[in-house]
């Protein structure tokens, strides 16, 4: 069912404009009549809304969005049957002024140092997810959101995600079972392409896939048959960054993308250190993080000239 401009949701979310539409269902900008605000507004699929197992899932994203307290996660307002039961199956997210990061890969807009600063947040988001027992599977360019002010970094669709009960344990996806691919393949740890169990390691390798998209503007692994990228990423070796200037990520690079998960960084605080570690001190902010791009890293005055420097503007300037 086409939602139209005007049609109310929920008794209370008037459809504005679809922004756009996935395998789940459509995504729309709404107004929330009763706390005047604008919400982006997830609606399942009706054909999909019969079916068990798709409700579990939609109804899993949505706990697991609200389990995530971390300002790179999407806030998520309300989950609910429309109407009382016999409307759309609905989530009411924060509406976001941003753009996916895949469009600023396309656009060629990103320098070794601006993906560092994204890519941090990523991880610190996913540090927190990740000891909160949620691993979310699913991680690429177009599940990330950029925003336009600051470019702060929102994780989205969490429809695959993995839980855990942090008081029992016990993992809470039914959805998932042996042998069950879940995933996109571009991105695709190797023991998620074999359908093993994974943790957090696995996510750890999808931003490392990501990770060498943004610095080289290049999958790592590309082909017209999925089932050869999966192979890849199960016995090819990580082809090198090419670049000079991109050396000193090289072993950050290789090292989240091994084939092996203990051979990964351990936690995604490790992979977060060590990438910041490949940055030049000029480069960090006052709070030992890099400065975002556009904001003065010495707001004191110029860097002095030196090596350190000179690579440091080979990173803010060099597009892939």
């Amino acid at each position: 069912m086409e939602l139209s401009p005007g049609h109310v949701v929920g008794g209370k979310y008037r459809i504005d404009a679809k922004l756009g539409e996935g395998g789940m269902g459509a995504v729309y900008k709404a107004w929330d009549t009763r706390l005047d605000r604008p919400v982006a507004l997830k609606v399942i699929r009706p054909a999909l809304a019969q079916d068990e197992s798709f409700r579990a899932r939609f109804e899993r994203e949505a706990k697991a969005v609200a389990r995530l307290k971390h300002p790179n996660a999407i806030e998520i307002y309300d989950y609910d049957h429309g109407d009382g039961g016999d409307g759309p199956i609905y989530m009411a997210f924060e509406f976001l002024e941003a753009r996916e990061l895949s469009e600023l890969i396309r656009a060629g807009e990103l320098t070794p140092l601006r993906t560092v600063w994204i890519v941090s947040q990523i991880l610190s988001c996913l540090e927190t997810a990740h000891r909160a027992g949620i691993i979310h599977r699913d991680l690429k360019p177009q599940n990330v959101m950029i925003e336009r002010s600051d470019d702060r970094v929102k994780i989205l669709d969490f429809g695959i995600a993995k839980m855990k009960n942090p008081e029992t344990d016990v993992s809470l996806s039914p959805l998932t079972m042996a042998g069950q691919v879940m995933g996109t393949v571009y991105y695709m740890s190797p023991e998620q392409a074999e359908g093993r169990s994974v943790d957090g390691r696995s996510d750890i390798y999808s931003v490392g896939v990501m990770l060498y998209l943004m610095l080289t503007g290049r999958l790592p692994f590309k082909s017209k048959k999925p089932i050869e990228i999966l192979d890849m990423h199960l016995h090819a070796p990580v082809p090198p960054l090419g670049a000079q200037h991109l050396a000193p990520f090289e072993p950050v690079v290789q090292k989240a993308m091994a084939k092996v998960p203990a051979d990964r960084f351990a936690s995604a605080a490790e992979f977060r250190a060590a990438l910041e570690s490949a940055v030049p001190a000029e480069a960090w902010g006052p709070a030992g993080r890099p400065a975002p791009p556009g904001r003065a890293a010495h707001p004191g005055g110029p860097i002095p000239k030196t090596r350190a420097s000179n690579r440091l503007a080979s990173l803010e300037a060099t597009p892939p």
